[in-house]
């Protein structure tokens, strides 16, 4: 586990790597709580669809670069800023 972080208009998100047997089918949150946080939908991507995806925000925005790098290099051995 390593810690990828980013910092916006005082704001400060850490994000960190942690490699499971397979992803949850379902959020912990109930749609409600979901939209409570803001967040209108919650899924997992495969690899294949974040090196093919259009027209979607992520955040950090460079997600589908980074975990490309991530796949390629393996886990960065200090924190990584990767922006907004």
């Amino acid at each position: 586990m390593f810690p990828l972080s980013t910092d916006y208009d005082g704001q400060r998100e850490t994000f960190f790597l942690v490699r499971g047997r397979r992803p949850r089918e379902q959020p912990s949150l109930s749609p409600d709580e979901l939209r409570a946080e803001g967040l209108v939908a919650a899924r997992w991507w495969t690899p294949g669809e974040l090196r093919s995806v259009v027209g979607v925000r992520f955040a950090p925005s460079r997600l589908p670069e980074l975990y490309g790098i991530l796949l390629a290099d393996g886990p960065p051995t200090v924190p990584v800023d990767v922006g907004v």
